[in-house]
């Protein structure tokens, strides 16, 4: 992240099967050090099967990712770095809100646990990023890789 001075916002996406407890934690550890605020967003309880079959599941996630993103941009200070952090699906859903809405700007993204390909095409959305791209593509959680192998 840059300097000390500037506003930081980090967004937290979670995946399926969760209720992601794990973002009250984050924020906790990540505001305790100052300087950064926190937002939790999501679009509620995804479950496998509506994961596994995708084409009218999938859509509305995304959109509400979409949404919530753009509220935040839009109640921002002009100065302020949004960063991102995303498990599972919030993977999908975060390079996908980026692939189509080409005017959203990431200092950081990072993504936990990804279902997004080791291989993916990071040119298409890099000019949206300043800072860094981290995609941790888990090999033993389970979910990732039954999401590479299962589904469409």
């Amino acid at each position: 992240m840059s300097n000390s001075n500037e506003k930081q916002i980090v967004i937290l996406i979670h995946g399926i099967r969760t209720h992601a407890q794990w973002q009250a934690d984050v924020k906790n550890i990540i505001e305790s050090v100052g300087r950064i605020e926190i937002v939790s967003i999501g679009y509620g309880y995804f479950d496998a099967v509506r994961f596994w079959c995708p084409f009218f599941t999938r859509n509305g996630p995304i959109k509400s990712v979409r949404n919530q993103i753009n509220q935040i941009i839009a109640e921002k200070d002009q100065d302020t770095k949004i960063s991102v952090v995303a498990h599972s699906f919030g993977t999908f859903a975060i390079t996908r809100v980026l692939e189509e809405n080409p005017s959203i700007k990431l200092e950081n993204l990072i993504l936990c646990g990804s279902i997004v390909p080791e291989n993916y095409d990071w040119a298409q959305v890099k000019s949206q990023i300043d800072g860094q791209i981290v995609n941790d593509c888990g090999s033993r959680d389970i979910w990732p890789v039954l999401a590479k192998s299962l589904s469409w």
